[in-house]
């Protein structure tokens, strides 16, 4: 019978190895080192792992890993990753999320209700043309919806 895996939260996640930029390895909380393999590229990742031999007579291991040694995969853009993790937790995100999403339902309305699904892209003077008329044509939308809305209240005469 296979042996079950241990829940992923009674692992070492990430945070427990110290990254050693001079030799471009990791340190597991023993203090032994997870050399860097190289680029997975099916998932763009980097690849740091131990020895069979290191992880063998850990003290650690049932804490470390549920496989024979250590691996620990980095994905190439992790920095950048890191950056906008830590940015989502600030509120001008939230604002900006808001207001972004309001930009792009005027292009989904563009594309889907008025027909606008392609550009030609030939001269910046002739697309910012198009803009502008989609633009144009978006605002006369609203304009006849609001004034349709108002109309009939201030039309009715009392009889």
């Amino acid at each position: 019978m296979r042996k079950r895996p241990a829940p992923r939260e009674t692992l070492y996640g990430i945070e427990s190895f110290t990254y050693q930029p001079q030799t471009n390895s990791y340190l597991c909380p023993e203090g032994k080192q997870l050399n860097y393999i190289g680029v997975k590229l099916a998932n763009r990742s980097h690849i740091y792992r131990s020895t069979l031999k290191k992880c063998l007579d850990c003290p650690q291991k049932k804490q470390c890993t549920t496989g024979r040694y250590r691996q620990i995969v980095i994905h190439v853009n992790e920095p950048a990753r890191e950056r906008a993790r830590e940015r989502a937790t600030h509120p001008a995100f939230a604002i900006a999320q808001r207001q972004r999403r309001k930009i792009e339902a005027l292009f989904a309305e563009l594309k889907n209700q008025i027909g606008l699904r392609r550009l030609r892209l030939r001269r910046l003077k002739h697309v910012r043309e198009q803009f502008f008329l989609a633009a144009t044509a978006q605002n006369l939308k609203r304009l006849v919806r609001f004034l349709d809305k108002k109309s009939p209240e201030s039309s009715r005469v009392p009889v």
